[in-house]
């Protein structure tokens, strides 16, 4: 049936069969497939069933599982946890899924080159990606395959692309050991994929007929849209979703600065905001009035995971609205066609799978990893551990002087401190936001990440990209983890706040306090004082859930 269709597939794409306590990734993926497996179960108790797969998973998220004795076995035929020593990677935009043998990858990028090394052999599979992207078609370089020992083989992969491989030789890796080395290219649209491929021996070279034969040159199923595509969501489809410009008044630009001093109470006359006044914005959105008590009802769990995307539901509809699919509207295709294309520019979105790895991304790193890792460090530690990194890296390939002189550097010394100095730059950069905000009490970023997780889950349903089950299984999750890192909505705003102005800062190297940061402070603003409102607003009135029983501040 199709929960239990929809359980094998997240078998052999997601599950990693790894303990949930891991990380969020495998929580969720964990709990969904359990989901499935047992919903498919309760339909009807005599299906044929992954038993030793499902009982493996309630032992890995310490849950107690449901009596499976009735059940068929699956027959030999059926291949379950293709993700178990497996890891599907992805490249560019059209490559997807590529399989490499191992639990595991560790990645390196020396001089624009992704290098991965798996942990499933001792030595490890090297593997070394490059991409190139053409206006139109890729194009096939013969030069690629000069020298090599034999024939040039072809492998299938599809109607909309090309590969090709050949034995390349014998090499050295980095301990002197003697690895079989290969070439293979990939063609599919526009991009053109180089790889080159390093194994120990002869029975590992083999799993290249197996890597290259998985692909599938599918492309992204999204048409291009040439016009410019606003990111504005519902509001551009249906008239009864009103803009937050109708609900608050045109937005005029000399007004925003002026509302947003008035808010912090500054006296500047500069045309654009100020790093104290950043600070004082954030200060100012820390005293907004919440709920203090919390409530721990499963029946709420579900809505408060919709509250947290509160801020971009009030900038794009001016309200929060609950779960809904386009199939349930009339609507014009060519706007719905054009949103798509703008989540996918976004966020690189156009699938179920995507969906997943996109609020995975978000729940494991986002921008907090970076804001953390910079904000426990001092300057020097981090251009100290930069420095190492540089510098091992390039001893790595031991390449000599003449390779460097040939590049217009003076030795290898020259060429490490030219790429150290640009680093720094941008070290410095984020470094000097870190300190000013230092004596902020909001203890990190990561109500940016899960508000903007909780948006995507209500936007990539609506686009049919999720079934109603899994949007809310991935709710859930988002309620669990702001549940545990916060307390109340206004812990909960300042972290968006900071997170959201952090992630403007650094993705510049240069100072970039802005007429645009001055509009994204504004918006900010704005949907703070909707969400926030005494009489009505959702963060004022609605009380934060609470993930543990044991907190004496619940009320049921």
């Amino acid at each position: 049936n199709d929960r239990m269709r929809a359980a094998l597939y997240f078998l052999q794409c997601y599950s990693m069969f790894q303990p949930s306590e891991r990380s969020e990734q495998d929580k969720m993926y964990n709990e969904i497939s359990i989901t499935y497996l047992e919903e498919a179960l309760k339909s009807d108790s005599t299906l044929h069933f992954p038993k030793e797969e499902y009982l493996e998973l309630c032992q890995l998220d310490r849950k107690v599982p449901l009596d499976v004795s009735q059940t068929k076995v699956f027959g030999k035929d059926i291949f379950i946890g293709y993700h178990r020593h497996i890891i599907c990677y992805s490249f560019g935009n059209n490559l997807k899924d590529f399989p490499i043998f191992g639990d595991y990858l560790i990645e390196e990028i020396v001089e624009g080159e992704k290098i991965l090394f798996t942990n499933c052999y001792d030595p490890g599979v090297g593997i070394i990606v490059k991409i190139e992207y053409n206006e139109k078609n890729a194009v096939h370089n013969p030069a690629w395959f000069e020298n090599c020992f034999g024939e040039i083989k072809s492998i299938d992969i599809g109607a909309n692309g090309v590969c090709r491989y050949a034995f390349m030789g014998m090499v050295l890796d980095r301990a002197g050991q003697k690895m079989f080395y290969y070439h293979a290219e990939v063609l599919i649209g526009n991009e053109r994929y180089t790889f080159e491929f390093y194994y120990a021996d002869r029975v590992q070279a083999q799993q290249i007929n197996f890597m290259l034969g998985n692909i599938k040159a599918v492309l992204p199923k999204v048409e291009v849209v040439n016009e410019e595509v606003k990111s504005n969501f519902i509001h551009n489809i249906f008239k009864k979703f009103k803009k937050i410009s109708d609900k608050l008044g045109i937005r005029k630009k000399d007004l925003s600065l002026n509302k947003i001093r008035k808010f912090i109470g500054s006296n500047e006359k500069s045309e654009t905001l100020t790093i104290n006044e950043l600070y004082n914005f954030i200060e100012a959105v820390s005293k907004f009035n919440s709920q203090q008590i919390s409530r721990i009802d499963e029946g709420y769990k579900q809505y408060f995971g919709l509250l947290l995307s509160g801020v971009l539901s009030v900038i794009n509809f001016g309200k929060l609205e609950p779960l809904q699919s386009s199939s349930d509207y009339e609507y014009d295709e060519d706007i719905i066609k054009k949103m798509k294309h703008s989540l996918y520019e976004s966020w690189e979105i156009y699938d179920t799978k995507s969906v997943f790895e996109t609020i995975s991304w978000l729940l494991n790193e986002g921008h907090s990893k970076k804001y953390e890792s910079l904000k426990y460090t001092t300057l020097d530690e981090a251009i100290q551990e930069k420095y190492k990194k540089i510098k091992k890296d390039i001893e790595t390939e031991n390449y000599s002087d003449d390779v460097y002189t040939t590049h217009g550097f003076r030795n290898k010394e020259h060429y490490i401190e030219t790429l150290l100095k640009d680093e720094i730059k941008e070290l410095q950069h984020n470094w000097d936001f870190i300190l000013a905000f230092r004596g902020l009490n909001v203890k990190n970023i990561r109500a940016w990440d899960i508000g903007r997780a909780a948006y995507l889950v209500w936007e990539c349903y609506f686009f049919d990209y999720l079934k109603k089950f899994e949007a809310e299984q991935l709710i859930d999750t988002l309620a669990e983890v702001a549940a545990k890192e916060f307390s109340n909505f206004t812990e909960f705003a300042s972290s968006y706040a900071l997170g959201r102005i952090f992630w403007y800062f650094s993705i510049s190297k240069k100072n970039n306090i802005n007429k645009e940061m001055t509009e994204i402070v504004y918006e900010l603003l704005e949907a703070f004082e909707i969400l926030f409102s005494s009489n009505d607003g959702l963060w004022a009135v609605n009380q934060w859930w609470n993930i543990d029983e044991s907190n004496n501040k619940t009320c049921r």
